[in-house]
């Protein structure tokens, strides 16, 4: 009991991981002098999950965490800002308290995207941040800009990358089951950005 409520003390609430229901939200804490991202019941107070690779905080500078729910909050994406790309990106299944990293595929998916269009310059250094997130249904659909850090030349690339999702978390696997990536070709305006609240 002393080891929780001395938890509590340390660990803070980061307000853009909170889902639509206040069901769920992310703690930022300090373990042995190391930070860690633990997705929590806000309900229960109990953990849900340590998210890997995430050690963000609210107004990090170029990172914090942001984050997105499904519409029964059984599923959720996590990103850890960084300032040209993120520095990990993760779906998780909220009830059985498992996760997936995306970052490399939507990093190399996108890559490829743009790599495969005729108009591009096949500019080198092109990095790609992940601007927003939602889902629609079975799928999870991320906005995506293409850009050369500190190239103020190069123009930018804007869509979307859309996978469908398996509704239940591959058997005796921490992994998720992805359809086909879908690309989409989108202008500045039409990026969506992540949701307020998780929604």
């Amino acid at each position: 009991m002393g080891m929780i409520m001395m938890m509590a003390l340390v660990s803070e609430l980061i307000p853009g991981t909170v889902s639509p229901s206040k069901t769920f939200g992310v703690h930022h804490s300090q373990v042995n002098t190391a930070d860690v991202n633990d997705l929590v019941n806000l309900k229960t107070g109990k953990p849900v999950v340590r998210l890997k690779g995430f050690s963000g905080f609210e107004g990090e500078n170029h990172g914090g965490v942001v984050a997105a729910y499904n519409k029964s909050e059984t599923l959720a994406v996590f990103m850890h800002e960084g300032k040209w790309e993120p520095r990990a990106l993760s779906l998780v299944h909220l009830g059985a308290g498992k996760q997936m990293s995306m970052l490399k595929q939507v990093q190399s998916d996108s890559k490829g995207y743009y790599l495969s269009r005729p108009k591009s310059k096949k500019l080198s250094g092109m990095v790609f941040q992940v601007t927003g997130a939602k889902f629609v249904g079975d799928a999870i659909s991320f906005s995506i800009i293409g850009e050369v850090p500190k190239d103020d030349e190069s123009a930018a690339t804007y869509h979307s990358v859309t996978y469908n999702l398996k509704s239940k978390v591959a058997p005796n696997s921490n992994a998720f089951v992805l359809g086909k990536p879908v690309f989409k070709s989108l202008t500045e305006k039409d990026g969506f950005s992540w949701p307020v609240d998780g929604r």
